[in-house]
C-alpha cells in the first residue's frame, strides 16, 4: 500500500486525480457513517475505522471547501453549496469524536484556524461575518464542546500519549540485540513485546517510522524517511505559500493526516493510507493549474 505512488506514477492524469479525491471524500463519509451506525448499534471501535486517513482527509476537505465556497460566493447556490459541505464535514468529524481520536479532532481544530486565518488575510471583508457567525456556534454549543473537551482530556490523563516514546525505546532495544538488526531490522515479519498494547508480542507499531524501523532497521528507516520526505515537502510548501484558500485546505486535508500516521496512528497499514500517498505524489499537478489560473487573472486585472 505504501508504494502505490511508485505503482500508479504516469498512469493519473489530472482530471483523473480530481475524480480521486472526490472518490476519497466519499470513502471517508462511507466509513465514518459505517463507525457511527457500529457505534450506535452497540458495538465497539475494535476496527479502528474512525482513524482511517481518510476520515480526516474527507472531514477537512468539506469543511474547508464549505468554508472557501461561503466566503468567495456568498450569495445563491453558493451559500446553499458550502452549507451543505458544512453539514455533512460533521460525520467525519462525528466519528472521529466517538472513538475519541484526539490527534484527529486536534488537527481538525488547527486546520479550520489555519483556514479562518487564511481567508481573512486574502478576503477580510468576506470573511468577517462567517467568522462572527463561527463564534457565535462555538458559544451556543459551548456546552456539547466542553463535553468533548473534558472528554478527551479524561482519557489524556489516563492513557497520556499511548506509551508513544516507550514503544521507539522497545522497538530499538529489540534490533539492537543483534548487530545485523540495528541495520537491518527484524523482517517484515518480526515482532516485538510493545509496551504500547500492554507488553503483548506484536508484529506492528504505532507509526509508519517507527515500523520500518523494526521490520527494516536504520538502513530502511533512511530510505522510507527519505520517500516520505519527498511525498511531504512539496504539499508542506504549498500550504505555507499558495495563494489560494482552496489549495490550503487541499495541502492541509492531505498533511494532517499524513502526519499522524506517520508518527502516532497504526492505520498507516491500511489501504487507505497507501491512495493518501498517491494523491500527494499527484497533489502538485492538481494545484499548479489553480495556482496558474489566479496569478493569470491577477495579471489581467492589472
Amino acid at each position: 500500500f505504501i508504494s502505490l505512488p511508485v505503482l500508479l506514477c504516469g498512469l493519473l492524469s489530472a482530471r483523473g486525480g480530481k475524480v480521486l479525491v472526490y472518490v476519497c471524500v466519499a470513502a471517508g463519509i462511507m466509513l465514518a457513517l459505517r463507525e457511527i451506525a457500529s457505534m450506535i448499534g452497540g458495538g465497539d471501535a475494535t476496527a479502528y475505522i474512525g482513524n482511517s486517513p481518510l476520515v480526516l482527509f474527507a472531514a477537512i476537505m468539506l469543511a474547508g471547501h464549505g468554508l472557501a465556497v461561503l466566503i468567495e460566493k456568498p450569495c445563491g447556490r453558493g451559500w446553499a453549496a458550502g452549507a451543505l459541505l458544512l453539514i455533512l464535514s460533521l460525520i467525519p468529524l462525528g466519528a472521529m469524536i466517538l472513538v475519541m481520536q484526539r490527534a484527529s479532532v486536534g488537527l481538525f481544530a488547527l486546520s479550520l484556524a489555519l483556514i479562518f486565518f487564511s481567508a481573512l488575510r486574502i478576503r477580510p471583508v468576506q470573511t468577517l461575518p462567517y467568522m462572527v457567525l463561527f463564534i457565535g456556534a462555538l458559544v451556543f454549543f459551548s456546552q456539547e464542546l466542553w463535553m468533548i473537551g473534558a472528554a478527551l482530556a479524561d482519557k489524556t490523563s489516563l492513557v497520556g500519549l499511548n506509551r508513544r516514546g516507550e514503544e521507539w525505546m522497545a522497538v530499538w532495544e529489540h534490533i539492537s540485540a543483534h548487530p545485523l538488526g540495528v541495520f537491518f531490522g527484524t523482517g517484515w515479519g518480526g515482532v516485538y513485546n510493545s509496551p504500547a498494547v500492554g507488553g503483548m508480542s506484536v508484529n506492528f507499531t504505532h507509526g509508519a517510522l517507527s515500523s520500518v524501523l523494526l521490520k527494516t532497521g536504520v538502513a530502511g528507516l533512511f530510505v522510507f524517511g527519505v520517500y516520505f520526505y519527498a511525498l511531504g515537502q512539496k504539499i508542506w510548501s504549498y500550504a505555507l505559500h499558495t495563494i489560494t484558500l482552496r489549495g490550503l485546505v487541499f495541502a492541509l486535508a492531505l498533511l494532517c493526516p499524513f502526519l499522524i500516521d506517520i508518527f502516532l496512528y497504526a492505520s498507516f497499514k491500511s489501504f487507505d493510507f497507501g491512495v493518501l500517498l498517491a494523491l500527494m505524489a499527484f497533489a502538485p499537478k492538481l494545484l499548479a493549474p489553480e495556482e496558474q489560473q489566479i496569478l493569470v487573472s491577477e495579471e489581467k486585472s492589472l
